[in-house]
């Protein structure tokens, strides 16, 4: 049987892979969508985007309880048992699927009140049609076999998800930057979304047919739906949390604000996004492993590991914190033009964001690992209200810097304190003051180092890709350097230094 340290290897490999196909193409598409058609394309995707993900709180977490369930019929092998949860969760999907385009349909005659009409006038943009193909993507995915992607993951198979999404984005990719250039027409190139996403899903069920074929067999066991909603009705908080945090800054920015706005703020957060992408590739891929060292390893165990795997975290974080702050203005000056940036302090802000989100990654995946989801079930619905709230009163005062205050807000003063609290109390069972107290010392560390990197880079005269390399360059040896003078004596590098070495080895 494979070690979970070789099944996590395989994953994050495959995982980067899939990273660097979806960041560095789309990349592309985005220039090529702003000089070919207009920024207003780009506005209304991410627009569109956003509303989506808030159709799809239909699916309340249904997706990962299902998926939570598995881990023991699989670690025990009970075939039957896990081809009745499939079974199950193809009719739940399903029913999903059909809620979510009833729920599009129902939208449709809102999103003029949602849209910056007047940046749409005089172009030949129609909003129902562009929204109805984002909206029968997402259906199409309920709908057609993504339920059997569940039982890649639980078996620790990412790695096959991640490959068969690289090679069919990678080709969808191909196919809408040559329709860009051969045919101009937005309508084309979208419609190419659902497509691919059936190919996409049809793939990964022929693949889970084949690493598991007795998947095909109907079971004469029956799944019982009650522990998945049991475990659901504490997800749907956490759901509509994660999807209001990440969806609702776009609508508020488009409703209030501006198309050429929502662009901007869209192009910096894409960067972010990408970023927060290749650092969870590595903590997605041992999920499962992290639940398994939950059930079999003691309370005193399992706290190591987490604060040595918490202090590799903040290490990457730190470092990509610090070259982000130092490069994201340079960098945006060089992709899309002054005319399309925002000022240093918003910069700084897209920095902090991205800072407050990744420190909380290796806590949340230990709690979906350990199921603790009725433990901090009113977190959710709290920050959810605290963010709208705050975008509400802040977006018409302080623009994009209010929309972006007060979801750092929510993840520094609600989220991270009280998932913090939880995890510390129920998991591991002990006070969680050295924790909160490192992690105060690794946020000052940061912030030290990064401002060390700014004002250096800020010396360089160069511009263009050559200025921008080497900016790139200095801000990660200034992270490096300063960070490993500044912790060089800690047992924490030295245990995350032996940990990777044992990990490289094996």
């Amino acid at each position: 049987m494979e070690s979970r340290t070789k099944r996590s290897f395989r994953n994050t490999y495959s995982g980067l892979i899939s990273r660097c196909v979806n960041l560095l193409v789309p990349f592309f598409i985005r220039t090529v969508i702003i000089h070919k058609l207009g920024s207003e394309y780009l506005g209304l995707s991410s627009l569109f985007t956003s509303v989506i993900h808030v159709l799809n709180l239909a699916e309340l977490g249904i997706g990962n309880a299902l998926v939570f369930s598995m881990y023991k019929p699989v670690a025990e092998d009970d075939r039957p048992r896990i081809c009745a949860l499939l079974a199950l969760y193809k009719k739940v999907y399903r029913i999903i699927g059909c809620i979510v385009l009833a729920a599009g349909l129902g939208v449709m005659p809102f999103l003029p009140a949602l849209t910056d009409m007047k940046a749409l006038e005089g172009t030949d943009i129609n909003l129902y049609l562009i929204f109805l193909i984002y909206l029968s993507n997402t259906v199409c995915t309920y709908l057609f076999f993504a339920y059997k992607r569940s039982v890649l993951i639980a078996n620790q198979r990412q790695d096959v998800v991640n490959t068969v999404d690289s090679a069919v984005h990678l080709t969808m990719y191909a196919v809408q930057i040559v329709l860009l250039y051969l045919v101009p027409d937005y309508y084309i190139y979208i419609l190419m979304l659902p497509l691919f996403t059936l190919i996409d899903n049809g793939a990964a069920a022929y693949f889970a047919h084949r690493l598991f074929p007795y998947i095909r067999k109907k079971s004469d066991v029956k799944a019982e739906i009650g522990p998945i909603l049991q475990n659901t009705k504490y997800l749907i908080g956490h759901k509509i949390g994660a999807v209001i945090i990440s969806s609702a800054d776009s609508i508020v920015i488009s409703a209030f604000l501006s198309m050429n706005t929502l662009t901007s703020y869209s192009n910096y957060f894409y960067v972010i996004s990408a970023l927060n992408g290749f650092i969870n590739v590595g903590y997605n891929a041992i999920l499962a492993g992290v639940g398994n060292s939950i059930i079999k390893d003691s309370k005193e165990k399992l706290c190591s590991l987490f604060r040595e795997l918490s202090f590799i975290l903040f290490y990457i974080v730190s470092v990509c914190t610090v070259c982000l702050l130092a490069l994201i203005q340079p960098f945006m000056m060089l992709w899309m033009g002054e005319g399309l940036m925002f000022t240093a302090d918003t910069a700084v802000l897209f920095a902090l964001y991205f800072y407050t989100w990744q420190v909380r990654v290796i806590g949340l995946n230990f709690k979906d690992a350990a199921g603790m989801w009725k433990n901090d079930a009113l977190k959710p619905y709290v920050g959810m209200v605290v963010n709208i709230v705050m975008d509400l009163v802040l977006v018409n005062t302080v623009g994009v810097n209010g929309v972006l205050s007060a979801t750092v807000a929510v993840m520094v003063f609600v989220y991270f304190p009280w998932e913090t609290k939880v995890l510390f109390r129920d998991l591991f069972e002990r006070s969680p003051k050295a924790y909160v107290l490192s992690e105060l010392g690794y946020a000052a560390a940061t912030a030290l180092t990064a401002a060390a990197a700014y004002y250096t880079v800020s010396l360089i005269p160069l511009g263009g890709v050559p200025g921008l390399m080497l900016k790139g360059f200095i801000s990660l040896a200034v992270g490096n350097i300063c960070l490993l003078v500044m912790y060089s004596r800690s047992p924490e590098l030295r245990l995350a230094a032996a940990r990777i070495k044992r990990m490289i080895k094996k």
